[in-house]
């Protein structure tokens, strides 16, 4: 690829497919017709990253980045002011298949994106996941099998919960017997991390735990009148891997004067 500029055999994506459809909420495409501020997870290939230091504000001598991004759709420009490039520098790489979490902003020509969380697509289910499915077979044949798999799962579980990172998604366990579907809501949360699938794969074989993906697309927040915005707060969303806070008028000032200079 370096030397022809364009891959011989298939693009490094062709493999991250799945987990990007799982995972991800949009693609480069959607940007142009979402509106400002609408917040996305995009996955897709790091192409270049360019860093900028910044002279002005309350940020000034700091290094900004601006990424450009691409997916099956085609390319976009994502930025990181400072507090994330700061965070994710060192995974920013060419070539690297990462998930870019941020707002699309159409305030300078192009729809870009402002991102301000990136993850690298093989921890996607740590983070983005929605919810764990665990299936499990209840063969008359095999008495016991279902009783003692539900026992291993029972203890994985309790084992799993206070030491692992990430966001906590709701469990549901399904078993199928006779036939028949029955679906239960477990009342654990646990993060879908590496170490958890693998030991629930162990005892339960392949094809029998799902992680889902599916965050929806949020919009952008209103802050309406002052007697609207009175009383009690919703939850805060589930954390993020270095979740920095949104970017300031400052922030936008920088990226405008980084653009008037290309």
């Amino acid at each position: 690829k370096e030397v022809l500029g364009f891959y011989i055999s298939s693009h490094p994506l062709d493999q991250h497919r799945e987990t990007i459809a799982r995972f991800g909420n949009a693609t480069t495409a959607d940007l142009r017709d979402l509106p400002q501020d609408r917040r996305i997870i995009l996955g897709g290939m790091v192409k270049s990253v360019r860093a900028v230091v910044t002279k002005s504000g309350k940020s000034a001598g700091s290094r900004m980045a601006i990424v450009t991004f691409e997916d099956a759709a085609g390319p976009i420009e994502a930025v990181l002011f400072t507090d994330a490039y700061a965070q994710f520098s060192s995974i920013l790489m060419a070539d690297a298949c990462l998930f870019i979490v941020g707002k699309v902003d159409h305030t300078r020509g192009d729809p870009q994106l402002i991102a301000d969380q990136v993850i690298p697509v093989d921890r996607a289910p740590v983070y983005l996941a929605t919810s764990i499915e665990i299936e499990i077979k209840d063969d008359p044949e095999t008495p016991g099998l279902a009783r003692g798999a539900l026992d291993h799962l029972n203890g994985v579980l309790k084992s799993a919960r206070p030491a692992d990172r990430g966001t906590p998604v709701p469990l549901s366990l399904v078993i199928r017997s006779a036939g028949k579907r029955y679906r239960v809501a477990l009342p654990s949360a646990v993060a879908a991390s590496a170490e958890l699938l693998d030991s629930l794969g162990r005892i339960l074989g392949p094809g029998a735990v799902r992680v889902n993906g599916g965050r929806p697309i949020e919009a952008a927040k209103s802050q309406g009148r002052p007697w609207e915005r009175r009383g009690v707060q919703k939850p805060p969303p589930p954390v993020l891997p270095g979740e920095v806070p949104e970017s300031s008028r400052a922030e936008g000032a920088v990226l405008a004067a980084v653009e008037a200079g290309k």
